[in-house]
């Protein structure tokens, strides 16, 4: 019996699949963990109600938009078969990333939604507790699904769980 070298422990994903891009998520204009530009993002909703107001509410978000694109300050969430991470604008490198075997699951915060945005904060729950916050998610239950099905697909290795939506809907029979 000859002794070759040492097996590569088993992995998620096989190594001769390279990584693949499945989803990029850009946030919105109020995805920022500064307290002030979320202010400013709900007055501008508030502002845009009405339409002497309107113009108002545009000239507010217009610097939230360029800050949104402008290079080391922008930010955007990009889903792979391997990983979920967070990258800078114009960056390929990930500056937070974390891999799909080891997220539990991924949960919406209610009271992070807003209406005018259709946008949420999403916590990415690790080892029991929350590993990584992607704030100001565009359509935040689409992307919530997509991270739990990368991960179902892609980590088998992982616990699969039920992936029901975070709000309970009665199913609707044959009629």
């Amino acid at each position: 019996m000859s002794t070759g070298p040492a097996a590569a422990p088993p992995s998620p994903t096989p190594p001769q699949i390279p990584e693949t891009v499945i989803r990029d998520e850009w946030p919105t204009v109020i995805g920022s963990s500064v307290p002030g530009v979320a202010a400013v993002g709900r007055l501008a909703a508030m502002l845009s109600d009405t339409i002497i107001l309107r113009p108002i509410a545009w000239l507010l978000l217009l610097p939230l938009l360029v800050k949104r694109i402008t290079p080391f300050v922008g930010k955007r969430y990009r889903l792979t078969n391997k990983r979920l991470m967070m990258l800078r604008f114009g960056s390929k490198k990930p500056y937070r990333e974390i891999a799909l075997a080891d997220i539990e699951t991924v949960k919406l915060d209610p009271d992070s939604y807003q209406a005018y945005f259709r946008c949420a904060d999403l916590d990415v729950i690790s080892k029991g507790q929350a590993a990584m916050r992607l704030r100001g998610v565009r359509d935040p239950e689409t992307f919530r699904l997509a991270i739990l099905n990368a991960c179902g697909a892609w980590a088998p290795v992982r616990p699969k769980g039920v992936m029901r939506p975070e709000k309970e809907a009665p199913v609707q029979g044959a009629r």
